[in-house]
């Protein structure tokens, strides 16, 4: 997808300093740790990612109680998978949640135990790509995101979780093409753009980085930190 660049104001403080204590790792959805700095990144819908959704199942339906809140996210889907520890989508959301509230370690340890037996999963692999991730195993963790693009090649959350592990080890243009292969398959999703902007705000390409956020604070489903990501680069 081209990339526009519309002319914008330029923003009052240099990228460098907007991107000060951003840790890598908190652009990837759901990382166990959140930004240190003041903007945030997301690579999937789920509210792991989302400032203002806690959790969202991936499969089967929310229960309301948990909708806002973290940490009960996180105690409803443990209790859901010590119940079954055979529900996949339970362990799937489960890990999720730990990685929200800084347990990547203990949803590491659950992703590795069933990604074996699992191997032909996408979601599953998917999901412990990003533990993977979260943890700082880079390499592995593409590795793993890759096989569940080969399995799911239409899945754009896949493509654009490959990207954020892309744009942390410094490889931004291999990143910028799997979001917008991503961004093919979900034309202006906000979630990718968010994705985008963040990998040009870290090669301090701010004006582009802007147009990015602009397009996905457009849409009506962006999670309310696309739009606090743009206040804080348009300043």
């Amino acid at each position: 997808m081209p990339h526009s660049t519309s002319p914008v104001p330029s923003p009052s403080r240099r990228p460098a300093a907007l991107l000060s204590g951003l840790a890598m790792a908190a652009l990837l959805s759901g990382c166990a740790t959140a930004p240190a700095g003041p903007l945030a990144g997301l690579s999937d819908p789920s509210p792991a990612a989302a400032a203002d959704r806690a959790a969202e199942p991936r499969n089967g339906v929310m229960h309301p109680a948990v909708e806002e809140d973290r940490f009960a996210a996180a105690n409803y889907w443990g209790t859901r998978f010590q119940d079954n520890p055979l529900d996949l989508g339970a362990a799937i959301n489960y890990s999720a949640a730990l990685r929200a509230i800084d347990s990547a370690d203990q949803a590491m340890r659950i992703m590795a135990r069933l990604a074996p037996a699992n191997s032909t999963n996408p979601s599953l692999l998917a999901e412990y790509g990003k533990t993977l991730a979260a943890t700082g195993k880079y390499p592995e963790a593409l590795n793993v995101l890759a096989q569940a693009s080969a399995l799911a090649p239409y899945d754009w959350k896949i493509l654009s979780a490959e990207g954020v592990v892309l744009d942390q080890i410094g490889e931004h243009e291999r990143a910028r093409s799997r979001y917008d292969s991503a961004l093919k398959l979900a034309p202006q999703n906000p979630v990718v753009l968010n994705n985008l902007a963040m990998s040009f705000l870290l090669t301090e390409e701010t004006a582009q980085a802007e147009v990015l956020l602009r397009q996905a604070a457009a849409s009506a489903q962006a999670p309310e930190r696309v739009r606090h990501n743009l206040a804080l680069v348009a300043g």
